[in-house]
Protein backbone atom coordinates (compact mmCIF):
# COMPACT_ATOMS: atom_id res chain seq x y z
CA UNK A 1 0.00 0.00 0.00
CA UNK A 2 1.50 2.99 -0.61
CA UNK A 3 1.96 6.04 1.31
CA UNK A 4 -0.33 8.69 0.11
CA UNK A 5 -2.96 5.95 -0.25
CA UNK A 6 -2.67 5.02 3.73
CA UNK A 7 -2.74 8.82 4.27
CA UNK A 8 -5.94 8.95 2.73
CA UNK A 9 -7.53 5.74 3.99
CA UNK A 10 -7.08 6.35 7.29
CA UNK A 11 -7.36 10.56 7.13
CA UNK A 12 -10.15 10.84 9.43
CA UNK A 13 -7.99 8.48 12.05
CA UNK A 14 -4.85 10.37 12.13
CA UNK A 15 -6.53 13.58 12.54
CA UNK A 16 -8.50 12.15 15.37
CA UNK A 17 -5.17 10.98 16.90
CA UNK A 18 -3.90 14.46 16.62
CA UNK A 19 -6.73 15.74 18.29
CA UNK A 20 -5.93 13.32 21.78
CA UNK A 21 -3.19 16.21 21.94
CA UNK A 22 -5.58 19.41 21.19
CA UNK A 23 -9.33 19.40 22.03
CA UNK A 24 -10.88 17.17 23.62
CA UNK A 25 -14.62 18.27 22.39
CA UNK A 26 -13.03 17.61 18.64
CA UNK A 27 -12.02 14.17 20.29
CA UNK A 28 -14.86 13.22 21.60
CA UNK A 29 -17.04 14.48 18.36
CA UNK A 30 -14.91 11.84 16.35
CA UNK A 31 -15.21 8.86 18.47
CA UNK A 32 -18.82 9.12 17.78
CA UNK A 33 -18.03 9.53 14.16
CA UNK A 34 -19.29 6.88 11.63
CA UNK A 35 -16.41 7.48 9.86
CA UNK A 36 -13.91 5.86 12.00
CA UNK A 37 -13.81 1.82 11.97
CA UNK A 38 -14.21 -0.32 15.54
CA UNK A 39 -10.74 -0.45 15.72
CA UNK A 40 -9.80 2.85 14.88
CA UNK A 41 -12.15 3.98 17.72
CA UNK A 42 -10.65 1.29 20.29
CA UNK A 43 -7.44 2.72 19.53
CA UNK A 44 -8.56 6.71 20.26
CA UNK A 45 -10.50 5.83 23.00
CA UNK A 46 -8.02 3.72 25.14
CA UNK A 47 -5.19 6.62 24.71
CA UNK A 48 -8.18 8.95 25.75
CA UNK A 49 -8.71 6.90 28.53
CA UNK A 50 -5.13 7.07 29.48
CA UNK A 51 -5.44 10.96 29.45
CA UNK A 52 -8.13 10.39 32.15
CA UNK A 53 -5.53 8.23 34.16
CA UNK A 54 -7.47 4.71 33.84
CA UNK A 55 -4.62 2.72 32.50
CA UNK A 56 -6.24 -0.76 33.37
CA UNK A 57 -9.18 0.53 31.61
CA UNK A 58 -7.13 1.11 28.47
CA UNK A 59 -5.65 -1.51 28.49
CA UNK A 60 -8.74 -3.71 28.53
CA UNK A 61 -9.95 -1.80 25.20
CA UNK A 62 -6.65 -2.42 23.22
CA UNK A 63 -6.60 -5.80 24.26
CA UNK A 64 -9.64 -6.53 22.88
CA UNK A 65 -8.37 -5.24 18.80
CA UNK A 66 -8.38 -8.00 16.65
CA UNK A 67 -7.32 -6.80 12.65
CA UNK A 68 -4.96 -8.13 10.04
CA UNK A 69 -4.35 -4.48 9.23
CA UNK A 70 -0.84 -3.83 9.67
CA UNK A 71 -1.40 0.51 10.13
CA UNK A 72 -3.64 -0.25 12.82
CA UNK A 73 -1.75 -2.98 14.26
CA UNK A 74 1.39 -0.64 14.48
CA UNK A 75 -1.11 2.03 16.20
CA UNK A 76 -2.16 -0.87 18.39
CA UNK A 77 1.02 -2.05 19.28
CA UNK A 78 2.53 1.95 19.66
CA UNK A 79 -0.81 2.41 22.28
CA UNK A 80 0.21 -0.23 24.28
CA UNK A 81 3.27 1.12 24.60
CA UNK A 82 2.23 4.47 25.36
CA UNK A 83 0.24 2.38 28.33
CA UNK A 84 2.55 0.52 29.54
CA UNK A 85 5.07 2.76 29.99
CA UNK A 86 2.70 5.11 32.02
CA UNK A 87 2.41 1.86 34.08
CA UNK A 88 5.76 1.93 34.50
CA UNK A 89 6.00 -1.78 32.68
CA UNK A 90 9.15 -0.15 31.02
CA UNK A 91 10.13 -4.23 29.09
CA UNK A 92 6.54 -4.52 28.31
CA UNK A 93 6.39 -1.17 26.48
CA UNK A 94 9.59 -1.94 25.07
CA UNK A 95 8.28 -4.73 22.86
CA UNK A 96 5.30 -3.21 21.86
CA UNK A 97 6.95 -0.19 20.31
CA UNK A 98 9.73 -2.14 18.91
CA UNK A 99 6.38 -4.10 16.97
CA UNK A 100 5.25 -0.72 16.05
CA UNK A 101 8.36 0.30 14.36
CA UNK A 102 9.21 -3.13 12.85
CA UNK A 103 5.65 -2.54 10.85
CA UNK A 104 6.24 0.74 9.95
CA UNK A 105 9.87 0.58 8.82
CA UNK A 106 8.54 -2.78 6.86
CA UNK A 107 5.80 -1.02 5.18
CA UNK A 108 7.93 2.34 4.00
CA UNK A 109 5.57 4.17 6.28
CA UNK A 110 8.72 6.19 7.58
CA UNK A 111 6.68 9.66 8.31
CA UNK A 112 4.66 7.43 10.48
CA UNK A 113 7.77 6.04 12.63
CA UNK A 114 8.06 9.48 14.59
CA UNK A 115 5.31 8.44 16.82
CA UNK A 116 6.85 5.09 17.83
CA UNK A 117 10.72 6.27 17.89
CA UNK A 118 9.29 9.30 19.99
CA UNK A 119 7.85 7.62 22.51
CA UNK A 120 10.45 4.55 22.39
CA UNK A 121 12.87 6.81 23.59
CA UNK A 122 11.07 8.06 27.23
CA UNK A 123 10.94 4.05 27.90
CA UNK A 124 14.76 3.60 27.11
CA UNK A 125 15.15 6.46 29.73
CA UNK A 126 12.99 5.24 31.98
CA UNK A 127 15.13 1.72 31.83
CA UNK A 128 18.15 3.85 31.52
CA UNK A 129 19.32 1.92 28.72
CA UNK A 130 21.94 4.14 26.66
CA UNK A 131 22.35 1.33 24.32
CA UNK A 132 19.31 1.10 22.62
CA UNK A 133 18.29 4.55 23.08
CA UNK A 134 21.42 5.42 20.62
CA UNK A 135 20.12 2.54 18.68
CA UNK A 136 16.68 4.13 17.92
CA UNK A 137 18.22 8.28 17.54
CA UNK A 138 19.89 6.76 14.68
CA UNK A 139 16.60 5.44 13.17
CA UNK A 140 15.22 8.43 13.75
CA UNK A 141 18.59 10.56 11.83
CA UNK A 142 18.68 8.25 8.96
CA UNK A 143 14.64 7.35 8.39
CA UNK A 144 12.88 10.29 9.58
CA UNK A 145 14.74 12.89 9.92
CA UNK A 146 15.40 13.46 6.15
CA UNK A 147 11.47 13.30 5.33
CA UNK A 148 10.90 16.06 8.40
CA UNK A 149 11.73 19.59 9.27
CA UNK A 150 10.45 19.18 12.54
CA UNK A 151 13.47 18.43 14.85
CA UNK A 152 11.56 18.24 18.31
CA UNK A 153 12.74 14.35 18.43
CA UNK A 154 16.07 15.20 17.68
CA UNK A 155 16.75 17.76 20.72
CA UNK A 156 14.98 15.46 23.17
CA UNK A 157 17.17 12.52 21.92
CA UNK A 158 19.78 14.77 22.31
CA UNK A 159 18.52 15.71 26.31
CA UNK A 160 17.80 11.73 27.18
CA UNK A 161 21.77 10.82 25.57
CA UNK A 162 23.20 13.53 28.11
CA UNK A 163 21.25 12.97 30.82
CA UNK A 164 22.50 9.34 30.63
CA UNK A 165 26.18 10.02 29.69
CA UNK A 166 26.18 12.27 32.63
CA UNK A 167 26.24 15.58 30.87
CA UNK A 168 24.14 18.27 32.55
CA UNK A 169 25.07 21.34 30.84
CA UNK A 170 24.66 19.78 27.48
CA UNK A 171 20.91 18.24 28.85
CA UNK A 172 19.76 22.16 29.41
CA UNK A 173 21.57 23.01 26.64
CA UNK A 174 19.45 20.87 24.55
CA UNK A 175 16.38 22.45 26.60
CA UNK A 176 16.72 25.89 26.12
CA UNK A 177 16.36 24.82 21.97
CA UNK A 178 13.43 23.24 22.62
CA UNK A 179 12.03 26.24 24.62
CA UNK A 180 13.35 28.19 21.97
CA UNK A 181 12.30 26.79 18.86
CA UNK A 182 9.02 25.23 20.09
CA UNK A 183 7.02 27.88 22.19
CA UNK A 184 3.98 26.86 21.13
CA UNK A 185 4.23 22.89 21.63
CA UNK A 186 5.58 23.23 25.35
CA UNK A 187 1.73 24.43 26.44
CA UNK A 188 0.99 20.77 27.29
CA UNK A 189 4.17 19.43 27.95
CA UNK A 190 5.73 21.94 29.91
CA UNK A 191 5.75 19.59 33.22
CA UNK A 192 8.17 16.98 31.18
CA UNK A 193 10.60 19.68 31.07
CA UNK A 194 10.80 21.12 33.66
CA UNK A 195 10.97 17.64 35.00
CA UNK A 196 14.41 16.92 32.67
CA UNK A 197 15.65 20.28 33.94
CA UNK A 198 15.28 19.19 37.29
CA UNK A 199 17.12 16.18 36.63
CA UNK A 200 19.75 18.31 35.42
CA UNK A 201 20.62 20.00 38.12
CA UNK A 202 20.15 17.37 40.81
CA UNK A 203 23.17 15.66 38.42
CA UNK A 204 25.44 18.93 38.64
CA UNK A 205 23.85 18.86 42.54
CA UNK A 206 22.96 22.60 42.23
CA UNK A 207 20.12 22.40 44.00
CA UNK A 208 18.75 25.46 44.60
CA UNK A 209 17.82 25.57 41.11
CA UNK A 210 15.80 22.18 41.73
CA UNK A 211 14.07 24.47 44.00
CA UNK A 212 13.33 26.77 41.47
CA UNK A 213 12.24 24.52 38.81
CA UNK A 214 10.03 22.55 41.52
CA UNK A 215 7.91 25.74 41.96
CA UNK A 216 7.60 25.80 38.04
CA UNK A 217 6.50 22.76 38.02
CA UNK A 218 3.98 22.35 40.75
CA UNK A 219 2.35 25.05 38.78
CA UNK A 220 1.53 22.91 35.74
CA UNK A 221 -1.52 20.41 34.53
CA UNK A 222 -1.13 16.69 33.59
CA UNK A 223 -1.31 13.37 34.84
CA UNK A 224 0.95 12.26 37.71
CA UNK A 225 2.24 16.11 38.06
CA UNK A 226 0.87 16.09 42.03
CA UNK A 227 2.74 12.64 43.22
CA UNK A 228 6.05 13.24 41.10
CA UNK A 229 6.06 17.10 42.72
CA UNK A 230 5.48 15.28 45.91
CA UNK A 231 7.97 12.98 45.42
CA UNK A 232 10.26 15.57 44.10
CA UNK A 233 10.52 17.75 47.07
CA UNK A 234 10.28 15.27 50.17
CA UNK A 235 13.62 13.47 48.36
CA UNK A 236 14.89 17.16 47.84
CA UNK A 237 13.86 18.12 51.55
CA UNK A 238 15.74 14.64 52.86
CA UNK A 239 18.41 14.91 50.84
CA UNK A 240 19.25 18.78 51.52
CA UNK A 241 17.86 19.58 54.83
CA UNK A 242 17.00 16.27 56.49
CA UNK A 243 13.81 16.76 56.64
CA UNK A 244 11.29 13.35 57.93
CA UNK A 245 9.81 11.77 55.06
CA UNK A 246 6.10 11.15 55.12
CA UNK A 247 4.25 9.03 52.01
CA UNK A 248 1.40 8.01 52.04
CA UNK A 249 -0.29 5.78 49.09
CA UNK A 250 -3.50 7.92 48.47
CA UNK A 251 -0.99 10.91 47.20
CA UNK A 252 0.81 8.04 44.74
CA UNK A 253 -2.31 6.05 43.75
CA UNK A 254 -1.57 7.21 39.77
CA UNK A 255 2.49 6.14 40.32
CA UNK A 256 3.35 3.21 42.03
CA UNK A 257 6.85 3.31 41.11
CA UNK A 258 7.68 6.56 42.77
CA UNK A 259 5.65 5.32 45.76
CA UNK A 260 7.80 2.28 46.19
CA UNK A 261 11.09 4.55 46.13
CA UNK A 262 10.26 7.10 48.34
CA UNK A 263 9.13 4.16 51.02
CA UNK A 264 12.40 2.48 50.20
CA UNK A 265 14.18 5.86 51.55
CA UNK A 266 11.75 6.71 54.35
CA UNK A 267 11.85 2.93 56.13
CA UNK A 268 15.85 2.70 55.45
CA UNK A 269 16.06 6.24 56.85
CA UNK A 270 13.87 4.86 59.84
CA UNK A 271 16.06 1.82 60.22
CA UNK A 272 13.36 -0.22 59.17
CA UNK A 273 15.20 -2.73 57.51
CA UNK A 274 12.63 -5.50 56.60
CA UNK A 275 10.49 -3.13 55.71
CA UNK A 276 12.23 -1.47 53.16
CA UNK A 277 13.19 -4.94 51.54
CA UNK A 278 9.66 -5.36 51.22
CA UNK A 279 9.37 -2.17 49.12
CA UNK A 280 12.78 -2.53 47.40
CA UNK A 281 11.37 -6.25 46.75
CA UNK A 282 8.12 -5.29 44.42
CA UNK A 283 10.55 -2.78 42.91
CA UNK A 284 12.66 -5.51 41.76
CA UNK A 285 9.24 -7.05 40.60
CA UNK A 286 8.73 -4.48 38.44
CA UNK A 287 12.09 -2.85 36.90
CA UNK A 288 14.69 -5.69 37.54
CA UNK A 289 17.14 -3.84 35.47
CA UNK A 290 17.22 -1.16 37.47
CA UNK A 291 17.14 -2.47 41.14
CA UNK A 292 19.73 -5.42 41.88
CA UNK A 293 20.16 -6.97 45.01
CA UNK A 294 21.01 -5.74 48.50
CA UNK A 295 19.34 -2.01 47.67
CA UNK A 296 21.70 -1.47 44.62
CA UNK A 297 20.54 0.95 42.21
CA UNK A 298 21.76 0.13 38.79
CA UNK A 299 20.35 3.83 37.20
CA UNK A 300 22.25 7.89 37.18
CA UNK A 301 22.59 9.84 40.10
CA UNK A 302 18.80 10.78 40.64
CA UNK A 303 17.40 12.52 43.21
CA UNK A 304 16.18 8.86 44.63
CA UNK A 305 19.71 7.38 44.10
CA UNK A 306 21.27 10.22 46.21
CA UNK A 307 18.53 9.89 48.85
CA UNK A 308 19.05 6.09 48.99
CA UNK A 309 23.04 6.58 49.33
CA UNK A 310 22.34 8.77 52.30
CA UNK A 311 19.76 6.91 53.89
CA UNK A 312 22.00 3.62 53.57
CA UNK A 313 25.16 5.72 54.81
CA UNK A 314 23.39 7.14 57.34
CA UNK A 315 22.33 3.42 58.32
CA UNK A 316 25.64 1.65 58.17
CA UNK A 317 27.38 4.47 60.49
CA UNK A 318 25.50 3.22 63.51
CA UNK A 319 28.37 2.35 66.38
CA UNK A 320 28.43 -0.79 67.49
CA UNK A 321 27.12 -1.29 70.79
CA UNK A 322 29.23 -4.43 71.33
CA UNK A 323 30.78 -4.70 74.75
CA UNK A 324 34.41 -6.38 73.69
CA UNK A 325 35.23 -7.63 76.88
CA UNK A 326 32.37 -9.90 76.98
CA UNK A 327 32.92 -11.11 72.84
CA UNK A 328 36.49 -11.99 73.71
CA UNK A 329 35.51 -14.44 76.98
CA UNK A 330 32.74 -16.02 74.11
CA UNK A 331 34.51 -19.76 73.24
CA UNK A 332 33.79 -20.10 69.90
CA UNK A 333 33.29 -18.28 65.86
CA UNK A 334 29.54 -18.91 66.06
CA UNK A 335 28.73 -17.99 69.51
CA UNK A 336 30.58 -14.72 69.02
CA UNK A 337 28.81 -14.49 65.42
CA UNK A 338 25.40 -15.06 67.90
CA UNK A 339 26.32 -12.02 69.94
CA UNK A 340 27.23 -9.82 66.95
CA UNK A 341 24.26 -10.25 64.87
CA UNK A 342 22.19 -9.89 67.76
CA UNK A 343 22.51 -6.23 67.55
CA UNK A 344 20.57 -4.29 65.21
CA UNK A 345 24.15 -2.65 63.50
CA UNK A 346 25.93 -3.44 60.36
CA UNK A 347 29.27 -4.72 60.22
CA UNK A 348 31.62 -4.63 57.60
CA UNK A 349 34.18 -7.79 56.75
CA UNK A 350 37.09 -5.55 58.72
CA UNK A 351 34.81 -5.32 61.78
CA UNK A 352 33.57 -8.62 61.36
CA UNK A 353 37.49 -10.10 61.27
CA UNK A 354 39.09 -7.69 64.33
CA UNK A 355 35.76 -8.97 65.96
CA UNK A 356 35.92 -12.42 65.57
CA UNK A 357 40.37 -12.68 65.48
CA UNK A 358 41.56 -9.63 66.32
CA UNK A 359 43.01 -8.96 63.38
CA UNK A 360 43.68 -7.12 60.60
CA UNK A 361 41.76 -7.98 57.01
CA UNK A 362 44.08 -10.06 54.66
CA UNK A 363 42.66 -12.12 51.80
CA UNK A 364 43.17 -15.20 53.37
CA UNK A 365 41.22 -14.12 56.60
CA UNK A 366 38.54 -12.62 53.76
CA UNK A 367 38.05 -15.92 52.58
CA UNK A 368 37.80 -17.98 56.00
CA UNK A 369 35.31 -15.23 56.75
CA UNK A 370 33.22 -15.82 53.92
CA UNK A 371 33.46 -19.91 54.74
CA UNK A 372 32.56 -19.12 58.26
CA UNK A 373 29.16 -16.84 57.57
CA UNK A 374 28.20 -19.35 54.84
CA UNK A 375 28.46 -22.54 57.43
CA UNK A 376 27.07 -20.02 60.35
CA UNK A 377 23.81 -18.98 58.16
CA UNK A 378 23.14 -22.56 57.58
CA UNK A 379 23.21 -24.12 60.99
CA UNK A 380 21.40 -21.53 62.31
CA UNK A 381 18.69 -20.98 59.36
CA UNK A 382 18.78 -17.49 59.39
CA UNK A 383 19.97 -14.54 56.64
CA UNK A 384 22.18 -11.92 56.29
CA UNK A 385 21.60 -8.45 54.93
CA UNK A 386 24.14 -6.86 53.26
CA UNK A 387 24.12 -3.16 52.11
CA UNK A 388 27.47 -0.88 51.23
CA UNK A 389 29.45 -3.65 51.54
CA UNK A 390 27.87 -4.46 55.14
CA UNK A 391 26.47 -6.96 57.14
CA UNK A 392 23.29 -7.66 59.45
CA UNK A 393 20.68 -10.27 60.43
CA UNK A 394 17.58 -9.72 58.69
CA UNK A 395 14.71 -9.67 60.68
Amino acid sequence: MEVNEIDNRFKVFLEAYKALNGDHVTLRAYLKSTELSSVEVRIIKSLYTLMRNKPKDALELLNGITTQNFFLTAYKHLALGIVFNHMCKYSEASKHLVRSIKLLETNKCYHHLYRPIRMISRVYVNLQELKRLKKYYELYLTQIKPHTPDELIDFEYQVFISYLENEPQKMRQHIQKIYNLYPEKLEKTKSVYFSLEFMAYTLEKDYDSCYEVLNQYKETNGIKILSNYTYLLSLLNYLTKNAPIYAYQDKYQDNQLIFLEIKVVQQLSLHELSEAQSYWSRLQDLVPELYGDDFTYNGCDNIFALSLKKAKDNLVDQVSPLDLDKLLNLNNNDEKLDYIFSYDSFYSKDDLIKYLWQEEWTPQLDNRLRTILSRYKKKRSIKLTKTSGKYKKAA
